[in-house]
């Protein structure tokens, strides 16, 4: 505050005015040190401790630079208690925003894996494809017992080159071909079969971890608003009650009392000397 003071309004200089006598100024040769001793005398601040009201009383030599003195001080301590708040309150929110995205770059990363496993595989929805085909081999495969029992009776009654016989043989041949494709269509670019129940449980966990990326993303959505809303909620501010007013009498110096109390000194070193006097005279 001192360094800002005498940057700002040039302290130092008004303290150390030519026309103010030696006892009350401060001299060129005071250190760094004796001019905040000497601020600190000049310059006093209390609290009331019932209303938390700051009270600031500052000197100067004139009542105009008195009154800058004291605006300049709460000028300058306002700025420096709402700056300190909004920074504390802004790392604050910086911490949790950046928790936030993490949390939403998993999501984010979670969405891609699934997305991409659905376009590898040529599906909207594993589960209910993999349903559905399930459901159409066992049609097939019902189809198949019957046709396989319908080839054994005319088996039993013709030969088997019958047309009816191969005519049943074909049909029984067509669906095994059918079922050999419905089984064959969740495979990779190499050929490579993949049953449909390992298909499943990959989604499966696929779908469990954007689920769970989704939910954290959520609660961490929530937490962000709420922090924010308490991050400013405790923020403090330095308020002025009133303005630094201009003074219309000077209080320091007490004239009267300086001049009494010099008088009332000055009587007793005359009264002092007298008496020393009196004696040195009285031995003589």
């Amino acid at each position: 505050m001192l360094t800002y003071l005498d940057s700002e309004i040039d302290l130092r200089a008004h303290y150390s005015q030519e026309s103010i006598d030696y006892f009350s100024k401060v001299h060129d040769s005071d250190t760094r040190e004796d001019f905040a001793k000497f601020y600190a005398k000049h310059v006093a601040v209390y609290i009331d401790s019932k209303s938390n009201v700051v009270h600031i009383n500052a000197q100067g030599f004139s009542p105009d630079y008195a009154q800058k003195l004291a605006s300049t001080i709460v000028d300058r301590a306002e700025w420096y208690i709402n700056s300190i708040g909004h920074q504390l309150a802004q790392a604050q929110l910086d911490f949790i925003k950046g928790e936030h995205q993490l949390v939403e770059d998993k999501l984010e990363l979670a969405q891609a894996h699934l997305l991409h496993f659905q376009q590898k595989y040529n599906l909207l929805d594993p589960t209910a494809e993999g349903m559905a085909m399930q459901q159409i081999a066992y049609t097939l495969e019902g189809q198949i017992s019957v046709k396989e029992a319908e080839l054994k009776g005319l088996k039993g009654v013709m030969s088997t080159r019958a047309p009816q016989v191969i005519a049943v043989q074909n049909e029984l041949d067509a669906l095994r071909q059918q079922l050999a494709n419905e089984r064959n269509k969740l495979s990779q670019d190499n050929a490579q079969n993949i049953p449909v129940s390992e298909i499943l449980a990959r989604y499966a966990n696929l779908k469990i971890k954007m689920e769970l990326a989704l939910q954290a993303y959520t609660s961490s959505q929530i937490s962000l608003e709420k922090s924010r809303i308490e991050a400013y909620r405790q923020l403090k501010y330095l308020v002025t009650v009133e303005e630094a007013t201009l003074p219309e009498d000077n209080k320091y110096p007490n004239a009267f009392y300086n001049v009494t109390l010099f008088a009332i000194v000055a009587a007793m070193l005359f009264a002092i000397g007298r008496i020393i006097f009196l004696v040195i005279k009285e031995l003589k």
